[in-house]
């Protein structure tokens, strides 16, 4: 299955959910990374690009750092999956993974 079909079938279940697609929502991105430097340089390129980025310290014993890089867009499959692509490339320049998306509660 693709990011695009992943994609589709996450916003299929949030919009029987009660999401309406058509409104510009924020969607929050994943991202790990193993120490403090590669986390807060993705936060700071991230940001100089337009999303918000927040770096959250290990909070267990495998020691991964989690930043979220959210952005306000109309949640349809293609944006999403543009996005996360995007965001995926730029945290590989930092030895990140990408681990997903999110939306609010609806």
């Amino acid at each position: 299955m693709t990011a695009l079909d992943e994609n589709m079938v996450m916003l299929r279940e949030w919009i029987e959910d009660g999401l309406d697609p058509s409104q510009p929502t924020v969607i929050d991105f994943i991202h790990s990374f193993h120490n403090a430097d590669d986390a807060d340089g993705f936060a700071q390129a991230a940001i100089s690009i337009g999303y918000e980025a927040i770096a959250y310290e290990p909070v267990d014993e495998e020691g991964i750092w989690e930043v979220v890089a959210s952005c306000i867009i109309t949640p349809t499959c293609d944006a999403v999956t543009a996005v996360e692509e995007d965001l995926e490339a730029l945290a590989l320049d930092f030895d990140g993974d990408s681990e997903g998306w999110h939306l609010p509660e609806v």
